[in-house]
């Protein structure tokens, strides 16, 4: 709802800095990045790391973790005391999860509904709403699914969803996946996918290459994500992770539960060469 390519119009009120941090961030090896509600060192959302925009007269601040070498799919995190919009049509796909305030949202067909923190929605392409009230928010996202699609869903299927969904940390998971079990929300042709993972344990005996970004919010449990160079990271319940493609990394997790977003795959071109 707060990128340039959705149906907001914001209005840029600083920018030199911001391009110069996202130029020195597109030089930082690959590695798995931890998402901070406030940012790096807590300083993401105020200026200079922050991008300062307006919606309807009310600020907002945004620092982007990942923007993908390849498209305009990106994961950030943003921030507002009072941002609203008005109805307006999405051009792309956004999840986001809210660590801090409210927020409430009303589509086209008159549904209206107030999501607090600890909550993650999902917003498809496509979708016409308004962000009608902010209340002190803060979130973590990730925006994808920007090129269009010869049908008018996003998936290209009949159940896809039509409005904003919010995510159920505890749906049941029936199909079985990479070592565990799923419950999918929302996949597209791009093969983005949003959905709920769950494994009674994975030890990875070898690290593995990430042929697409994911975004990871783990809702029980705890993860630890090795890198090559020998440095870890533990996950925890609460937090979020992300996966940058072409990263290398190992897992190793007992019971984890997990809300999942992967996006930014990378293009066929190189998945031929691979």
């Amino acid at each position: 709802m707060k990128r340039a390519e959705s149906h907001k119009t914001a209005v840029v009120l600083w920018l030199g800095a911001f391009l110069c941090l996202a130029s020195l961030r597109a030089q930082t090896p690959l590695q798995i990045m931890r998402l901070a509600p406030d940012g790096p060192d807590g300083k993401g959302l105020s200026e200079p790391l922050a991008k300062v925009s307006l919606y309807s007269g009310e600020k907002a601040f945004s620092y982007r973790y990942y923007q993908s070498p390849n498209s305009k799919e990106s994961a950030g995190i943003w921030a507002s005391k009072s941002a609203h919009s008005p109805m307006g049509k999405t051009k792309n796909t956004e999840v986001f999860y809210l660590t801090a305030g409210r927020v409430t949202l009303l589509d086209k067909s008159g549904r209206e509904e107030t999501f607090k923190a600890g909550d993650a929605v999902l917003l498809p392409r496509g979708l016409e709403f308004s962000w009608k009230r902010s209340e002190d928010v803060k979130e973590i996202f990730a925006v994808f699914d920007f090129d269009p699609v010869a049908k008018d869903s996003a998936t290209g299927s009949t159940d896809a969803p039509t409005t904003f969904v919010k995510l159920d940390p505890n749906v049941a998971l029936t199909t079985p996946a990479l070592g565990g079990h799923e419950y999918s929300y929302y996949s597209s042709p791009s093969h983005a996918s949003v959905g709920v993972w769950e494994t009674n344990g994975v030890e990875s005996k070898k690290f593995g290459v990430a042929k697409h970004t994911e975004l990871m919010i783990i809702i029980s449990g705890a993860v630890t994500l090795s890198s090559p160079d020998g440095t870890s990271q533990t996950f925890k319940a609460g937090e979020v992770a992300l996966e940058p493609r072409g990263a290398q990394s190992k897992w190793s997790s007992g019971k984890i539960r997990k809300f999942y977003v992967t996006f930014d795959y990378e293009p066929a071109s190189e998945s031929a060469r691979n």
